[in-house]
């Protein structure tokens, strides 16, 4: 769907890893005892889901275990490329160069999830609404200042002062996904002032100086919640306890909440 923005988590499996893990779930008959550990890392987004499939797994597999790790979506990526573990997680689907360069790593999708942009509720409160112009101004730089904001898109803020921005210094698919929105700026200008999203949709943005560059979603979420000026993006399993951020679908012209 052209209007819309999706990111596909997928993981990424050695496949010469992979037919050694088939075997050893299921040796032959009157093997040595034995046990095994599969390595995994990668997106921040696929780890809660790694968790519980690495104890469910070990469940059914009890000469098994799996490790689950982070990284980001670029580590995923390159550490499985490089035969450094067995199994990456990416939150965006490895671009054509990196699957040409890599035909023996297997891509499984396994999951759609969502992202979103948060703000520390002192902000705002629980109720805050953005559209992509909005969101542009401020992941780019444009606007600095919450008053200045406030008055240039004739919208009612609480937080006053400079505008904190967290966001992501790893190879991240949110960030790739996150760029792509930003992108969609000129499809739906808004009334007052319209920008231009310029900074790309790779995994690692060149973000503006002053703004807060950390790893992980995790961290991004923390760091969040602990600015009462600050705003962001996570992954729809890490705004707990933050505001979420309507977004602007010019579309259906409604407002979406992730």
């Amino acid at each position: 769907m052209n209007d819309t923005v999706k990111m596909l988590a997928v993981l990424v499996v050695g496949l010469i890893i992979g037919a050694g893990a088939v075997y050893v779930i299921a040796p032959p008959s009157g093997g040595a005892s034995a046990s095994y550990t599969i390595t995994t890392a990668g997106s921040t987004t696929v780890y809660p889901l790694s968790q519980e499939w690495a104890t469910q797994f070990h469940a059914d597999f009890t000469t098994m275990t799996v490790n689950p790790s982070q990284g980001g979506s670029g580590a995923g990526q390159s550490q499985v490329a490089d035969e450094l573990i067995d199994i990456g997680a990416s939150s965006s689907y490895p671009k054509e160069e990196y699957r040409i360069s890599n035909p023996n790593v297997k891509i499984i999708p396994v999951s759609a999830d969502a992202l979103g942009i948060v703000v520390n509720p002192a902000v705002n409160g629980s109720s805050f609404k953005l559209d992509a112009d909005m969101a542009v101004a401020i992941f780019q730089g444009n606007i600095t200042d919450w008053q200045v904001f406030e008055t240039t898109f004739n919208v009612d803020v609480d937080a006053t002062g400079d505008i904190d921005v967290y966001v992501r210094s790893d190879a991240s698919g949110t960030t790739a996904t996150f760029g792509k929105w930003l992108g969609t700026a000129g499809d739906n200008p808004n009334p007052y002032v319209n920008y231009t999203w310029g900074l790309g949709s790779d995994e690692a943005i060149s973000w503006p100086a002053g703004f807060n560059a950390v790893d992980g979603n995790p961290n991004v979420a923390s760091g969040v919640l602990g600015d009462e000026s600050a705003i962001g993006y996570v992954g729809l399993a890490f705004m707990e306890d933050l505001t979420p951020a309507l977004l602007w679908n010019p579309t259906t012209e409604e407002y979406v909440e992730p």
